[in-house]
């Protein structure tokens, strides 16, 4: 039966199935809801679908009790067609379990099901499911999303309640950090320090003594700087409120010292760096607004970076290539800040 049959022929067959004159119904887009035949006992599953509440109502149909019926038998034929279909979906929909639980219940043939509830499945068909449950579960933020979204919008105060966590663990991001740039450097790439720290992880004999954003080291033939990227006139003045933006997450735009110019011994230094066998070092942070009894927060490590371009003089406006991307937050709140 399906969905074309009008309503007259429709009722006509279910009275002859009712009234046991017809044994075996097969519907298509039917059925799945708000009809009433408790004498069903046994349903094949020949329909193809990965929605958990579908396969309910599908599996309801046969729940119902009714006199002289035992049990309901259920004969799931699908699954096999494509190896993306969603075994997890079902099981958890049918066991009532998690997604991290639903691997162990088919392993160990559902061994919390109610009380004269059975699913068994064989040989073949279990390692099938099993194998399909460890490479169906999305990945993808796409497919994440999709999950989530039908049981996220339907609970509009979960909703809220998970926005007001999400901003709490923002600001708890422990972040993948990347290997040392350099042997004699034990710094992580966008791992955060103090000033203090950058300085004297490169040797600076008295960190605490550097009052600018730049330092030149020549024992280690490096340069640091260290940027602010909003920049108050509470503690900055005017000749020190340096255009310091991220272009792109590879290109970073830095002002010098507003006495530098290109012909000076620092200008060419900076320009010449590479064929003179001196690095550049980025170390960044979103404000110097302190953190109650934490004080001013940390530096992040952006890397090494290489000269590319100049503009103007006193201050130098340098065009710099980063060896590493920025992460991708702190990128998006430089592109923000910089707009």
């Amino acid at each position: 039966m399906t969905s074309r049959v009008d309503a007259a022929g429709r009722q006509a067959l279910l009275t002859a199935f009712r009234n046991r004159e017809l044994r075996v119904l097969f519907t298509v887009d039917l059925f799945n809801e708000g009809v009433d035949l408790p004498m069903v006992d046994t349903i094949l599953m020949l329909r193809p679908t990965e929605s958990a509440t579908i396969f309910l109502q599908q599996l309801g149909r046969g729940l119902r009790l009714d006199d002289d019926k035992p049990c309901l038998t259920v004969l799931d034929f699908i699954g096999g067609q494509h190896a993306t279909f969603r075994f997890d979906l079902r099981w958890r929909a049918l066991a009532g379990v998690s997604r991290r639980a639903v691997e162990a219940a088919v392993r160990d043939d559902f061994p919390s099901l109610p009380s004269g509830c059975h699913i068994e499945l064989d040989r073949v068909a279990k390692d099938i499911v099993l194998a399909n449950l460890k490479s169906a579960l999305p990945t993808s933020k796409n497919g994440l999303v999709a999950e989530l979204r039908p049981r996220l919008w339907a609970e509009p105060a979960r909703c809220a309640e998970l926005r007001q966590v999400a901003e709490v663990l923002r600001d708890r991001i422990h972040r993948a950090t990347e290997e040392p740039a350099s042997d004699r450097v034990p710094l992580r790439v966008h791992a955060r320090y103090s000033r203090n720290e950058a300085c004297a992880a490169f040797g600076m004999p008295n960190p605490g003594s550097l009052r600018e954003g730049v330092k030149w080291l020549e024992n280690e033939n490096a340069d640091l700087f260290f940027v602010t990227l909003v920049k108050s006139e509470q503690h900055y003045s005017p000749t020190t409120m340096y255009a310091d933006r991220a272009i792109t997450n590879r290109l970073f735009q830095w002002e010098s010292q507003s006495t530098t110019s290109s012909t000076s011994a620092t200008g060419q230094r900076y320009i010449h760096h590479a064929e003179r066998g001196s690095t550049v070092h980025l170390f960044i942070r979103e404000t110097k607004v302190t953190d109650h009894d934490l004080g001013a927060p940390p530096y992040l490590y952006a890397g090494p970076m290489t000269y590319q371009d100049h503009a103007g003089d006193r201050p130098m406006r340098i065009l710099w290539q980063l060896q590493h991307s920025l992460p991708a937050d702190v990128y998006a709140a430089a592109r923000a800040l910089a707009a």
